[in-house]
């Protein structure tokens, strides 16, 4: 069993989770699994900071909206602006219980986030009725 170790914002290692944001476990290059919430009433998720490649999004059995936008920052307490291809945020087909997968060029580098629930393909939010957690997989 390999040590698991957790990265700061600021990009230093603990041994012990870390409150700057949703630390993804370090596991030595294989692939790892986290979680986000997108908190009841809200549509945008908490932050995460990502310690590789963005893979995909298992979204929870139940979800309010049907596009999902990825926001990112040039730092954990920076301003999230969506990620967008040719001037128009990118927006994924999302529903309950499924797995979303990601096209890697649109997320090379980007390593803080948010997930935003929309109700349709213009971008409106959708706000959540209970605590939906998203999970993450992030390949090295």
């Amino acid at each position: 069993m390999s040590d698991m170790s957790y990265q700061r914002a600021d990009g230093s290692r603990s041994s012990q989770p870390v409150s700057e944001a949703f630390p993804l476990p370090v596991t030595g290059g294989a692939p790892s699994s986290a979680s986000v919430i997108i908190a009841n009433l809200d549509s945008l998720s908490a932050a995460v900071q990502i310690g590789g490649r963005l893979a995909s999004i298992r979204t929870p059995a139940s979800l309010a909206g049907t596009y999902m936008e990825i926001h990112s920052a040039e730092s954990l307490a920076g301003t999230y602006l969506p990620v967008c291809e040719d001037a128009e945020p990118i927006r994924y087909a999302i529903a309950a219980s499924i797995v979303v997968t990601l096209e890697p060029r649109h997320l090379d580098g980007l390593r803080f986030l948010k997930f935003k629930t929309c109700s349709d393909d213009t971008g409106t939010a959708q706000t959540q009725s209970a605590d939906r957690t998203l999970t993450l997989n992030v390949q090295p």
